[in-house]
Order: C-alpha cells, then structure tokens, then sequence
C-alpha cells in the first residue's frame, strides 16, 4: 500500500519510525512510552504498515495529505530548494566606492581601507588626548587634567566624587533632622 492507497482508503495520519518503516492510521496516533505509536481505536482496520513492515517507533507522525504533496512535489522533482540571496549593494565607509557584500556587517571595500579607517580613529583618538585641559576637583580642590572628550568631568576620581556626594548627603539629612526638631 502507497501513501495515495492509503489516503483512498480513508487513512489520515502517517508514523515514521526512528528504527525505519511507516505506518498508516485512521485517526491521530499516540507515543507510548517506549516510543511506539499506538493507534487511538484498537480495531484491526485502524492501522497499517506502509513501507517494510517494522514496528514504527519515533516522534514524527504528520497529515497524510502533506506527505502526499510531499511526496508528489519529490517525484516530479519540485521540491523546494533555497534561492541564493541577491547581492547587497554597500558603500565603503573611508573611500566611499560601491561593492557588494553578501552581509549586513561588512562596511568597508578593502582591507585596505579598512586599516587606513583605523588608523584614522586611532589618530582622532591621540588627538583628543592631547587636546587636555587643567581644572581644579569640586571636591578636594587638586588640580588634574580633563581629556576633550570628557568635558563635564568635576572631580579628580571617582572616590572623590563618592567621598563628596556622601558628604552632601550627610549635610542635608542633618539639616532635615534640625528641621523637624523645631
């Protein structure tokens, strides 16, 4: 019996097993537990082999009609096959040329241009070092150097930063507990 047999005969779910062979059944099957499809109804005509007559074991068991369009669409060898993707069109971030890439990473041409773009960064970045001015803390009153890329620092370091926002903290809940003393 064939999957079209079996779908004329009224069967509507196929079982394929992990140890190989296929049966048909009436009515949705259920896995037992040790892994063997049971059919729902235990009537004689409820189930039967289809390909070489194993016991039919595993987890998949679909619609016999989609094994059959399955199955149609493989023997007329239209199956379906991934298309290749299109090619994307990209611009290179340092030259600016079009190329191709084949994903959404890519952002430069060459190698070659991307090291000339690292380079480029890496010298932007020296700048900004150099480019330093000298302030005085908001806390301990020292003098350090404030980089040009971190324009709204205040304090010489962190634990300055904390040892003074702690100290404010302290300020106002003294002044709060005078307040509700009054």
């Amino acid at each position: 019996m064939n999957y079209k047999e079996a779908y004329e005969a009224g069967y509507g779910w196929v079982a394929r097993g992990l140890i190989g062979g296929e049966a048909v059944f009436r009515n949705k099957p259920t896995l037992d537990t040790n892994n063997i499809w049971v059919p729902a109804n235990v009537d004689n005509d409820e189930w039967r082999f289809i390909d070489n007559g194993w016991i039919v074991e595993g987890v998949r068991c679909i619609p016999l009609t989609k094994q059959l369009a399955y199955s149609e669409r493989k023997k007329n060898g239209t199956t379906k096959v991934a298309q290749p993707r299109a090619p994307k069109v990209a611009h290179c971030q340092w030259c600016g040329a079009e190329f191709t890439r084949k994903n959404d990473v890519k952002k430069f041409c060459s190698y070659r241009c991307y090291v000339a773009y690292r380079h480029d960064e890496a010298a932007k970045k020296a700048a900004l070092e150099e480019a330093a001015e000298e302030r005085s803390c908001k806390g301990c009153g020292r003098k350090f150097v404030v980089k040009k890329n971190n324009k709204k620092q205040k304090y010489c370091s962190r634990e300055c930063q904390i040892k003074t926002n702690r100290k404010a903290v302290e300020a106002r809940r003294r002044a709060k507990k005078i307040a509700n003393a009054k």
